[in-house]
């Protein structure tokens, strides 16, 4: 799934769809001994030092750090406090009745266009409009956040 997303063959909801689905049936409470273990194991060890001290730089500098991620909230959370970055945008994940997760995404896929879209919300809730952004490590699919930013 993720050579065809990255070929441009298959598109953000279904790319979505299919990884978001990999939690269907369970809670977050239930996912959790697995979650912090691919957090621990998995994704800390590839956050190189660079970008932990270009967060803390920032954090220091006083400037409103956002991970904004296509990666779904349960997977994305995690992450974020791992840089103690507070503010995470991600791809939401729809809860059933019981509070399990049902397998589909959730409101606006935060993938591509929907990347500006949930940045545009997110600072309009916070009634801080919009306003000199400076984006790192953008994938080749966040141009269009990219044209939002400034580099």
């Amino acid at each position: 799934m993720d050579t065809a997303y990255r070929a441009g063959t298959v598109s953000a909801q279904a790319f979505s769809e299919f990884y978001v689905s990999t939690l269907a049936d369970r809670s977050a409470e239930e996912w959790e001994p697995l979650r912090q273990a691919f957090v621990h194991d998995v994704i800390a060890p590839r956050i190189p030092r660079a970008a932990r001290r270009l967060v803390r730089s920032h954090l220091v500098a006083g400037d409103l750090v956002v991970l904004t991620t296509a990666t779904n909230r349960f997977i994305a959370e995690p992450t974020a406090a791992r840089l103690s970055i507070k503010n995470v945008i991600a791809t939401e994940c729809e809860l059933d009745a019981f509070g399990r997760f049902s397998g589909r995404p959730s409101g606006t896929l935060n993938m591509r266009e929907g990347k500006v879209t949930r940045l545009h919300d997110w600072l309009a809730e916070r009634g801080a409009g919009a306003r000199r952004l400076r984006q790192h490590g953008l994938q080749r699919f966040d141009q269009r956040l990219a044209a939002f930013c400034v580099r």
